[in-house]
């Protein structure tokens, strides 16, 4: 039988959407969300499916316009290659931003989930007594100094372990690294379970600008469940309240610029872990919070979900889309649901529409390793962040004796090469999150591993431009009169 669609030579690479009000697909290449009539979707879902004779004349000249207009094409990317390939040691030798300080491995806590934990560990190192010596610190800083010259703006983090376990240490840093940065944007952030603040702690980072991100997981019910002190067994929540309340009392303008680091079980209730929020004010002062599920890409014990943890999360997201459309009052929204509408706002703002992909580029996900936020170890050892394996060689991008391994920065870069042609032909390309560390298996890049969570981001990419369509049609449809 003869092809209808004589001027459509191939299948379209674009993804199928629909919703209760419209029917659309995304153009893979454009990066744009197209509305589109009941007859022309059912067309195109004919043509993915190679059912070309099914399609009439009359949609036939309707999906001809579209394809007038720029539309349809089955143009894909021909080489994987990361847009910074070729700028690779320009970025980092002169265009360093952060430099992430491992001050030490030791911890006051055994959180459950951590990654660092002797029980739920395979694939990392566990909790050690060593500490980053201040020579090592103060190498660290000044490699940054020597490969930002054209950065306007760096920061120095504090990670641990327990960070404040070496507060002496992160004090003479911070007076250094503001002498030898003098004149240029510097800025200081540091993650803490914040069981160890002190007066004196909390008057220097007031005093130095330094950004603290408490780390905490809900309620005392939820907290105490997984986040307990290593000395006696017993939970952190009432200590670090207290602790949080003192701040409030004596530097109120301080709270509203720190941050919540949120690690969510997703086998505890969804509105419980967010009642953390209702329950006490300083907790609603907090603007900035990062909640995410346990990461259990290095755990032996895998993350699963309830169905009620999901349910309770969709309804209170729901939620969160009329407070962001100012259908509900803001003390019905929650915290955790809102920042994801925020998130969401965020990725449509940075969804750059274009005429058709690039002929070398490479998907969404892998940063420039070491690039946005350079890890250093006690040892000055590299690793392209602080949620990458300690223990994986191929994670290991370089040290402060010898600076960048760029064989290892670039594999990790294009680590979307080991599965190019299943990436070629995936319609979630420029919106995938993956980067190298699901693809790392004990030191070696896997296609196995990586491409085991491509139909998780898939979906997840499916969910977002569902809700940027409710975004879009809210705007078109709900508000009409209001």
């Amino acid at each position: 039988m003869e092809n209808k669609l004589s001027n459509i030579e191939r299948v379209p690479f674009i993804h199928l959407l629909s919703s209760p009000n419209g029917k659309y697909f995304f153009d893979v290449n454009r990066n744009e969300i197209v509305a589109i009539n009941d007859k022309v979707y059912q067309a195109l879902k004919s043509i993915l499916n190679n059912e070309f004779d099914k399609i009439s004349h009359d949609v036939e000249d309707e999906i001809n316009r579209i394809k007038v207009m720029g539309y349809l094409s089955d143009h894909k990317v021909k080489e994987i290659e990361h847009p910074y390939h070729k700028h690779l040691e320009a970025n980092l030798e002169r265009k360093l931003k952060r430099v992430c300080l491992q001050v030490t491995q030791n911890c006051n806590l055994r959180c459950a989930y951590c990654i660092y934990s002797d029980v739920n560990n395979s694939k990392q190192r566990s909790h050690t007594a060593k500490n980053m010596s201040f020579e090592t610190a103060k190498q660290a800083v000044d490699f940054l100094l020597e490969h930002s010259v054209e950065s306007d703006s760096v920061n120095v983090g504090f990670y641990g372990g327990e960070p404040l376990l070496a507060f002496n240490l992160i004090k003479d840093i911070v007076i250094y690294a503001k002498e030898i940065f003098e004149g240029k944007d510097l800025s200081f952030n540091i993650t803490s379970n914040c069981t160890l603040l002190r007066d004196d702690i909390i008057e220097f980072f007031v005093k130095h600008d330094i950004h603290l991100m408490v780390s905490i997981d809900g309620p005392a019910e939820i907290h105490d469940e997984s986040r307990r002190f290593v000395a006696d067994g017993s939970g952190s929540f009432a200590v670090i309240l207290e602790k949080l309340k003192s701040i409030s009392t004596k530097y109120p303008d301080y709270v509203s610029k720190m941050s919540v680091s949120m690690v969510m079980n997703p086998q505890n209730d969804y509105e419980c872990i967010n009642s953390i929020f209702v329950k006490y004010d300083i907790f609603k002062n907090i603007k900035n919070i990062n909640a995410v599920t346990i990461d259990d890409a290095y755990s032996i014990e895998k993350t699963t979900f309830t169905d009620d943890f999901i349910e309770k999360q969709k309804y209170l997201t729901f939620l969160a889309f009329l407070g962001y459309f100012g259908r509900l009052e803001d003390v019905y929204i929650s915290k955790i649901a809102n920042q994801e509408i925020l998130s969401l706002v965020n990725k449509i703002n940075r969804m750059n529409r274009r005429f058709e992909l690039p002929k070398t580029t490479s998907p969404g996900g892998p940063c420039l390793p070491g690039g946005a936020r350079l890890f250093v170890d006690i040892d000055g050892n590299f690793y392209p962040c602080e949620r990458v394996s300690e223990t994986s060689d191929i994670m290991r991008i370089g040290s402060l004796s010898d600076g960048f391994d760029y064989n290892k920065v670039t594999a990790l870069l294009n680590v979307a090469s080991t599965t190019s042609e299943v990436c070629r032909n995936c319609w979630a390309f420029s919106n995938c999150t993956l980067c190298a560390k699901q693809s790392d298996d004990n030191g070696t890049l896997s296609k196995e591993l990586r491409l085991s969570h491509c139909n998780s981001v898939r979906e997840a990419v499916h969910d977002d431009l569902l809700n940027m369509i409710m975004l879009q049609e809210y705007s078109q449809i709900y508000s009409y009169g209001s």
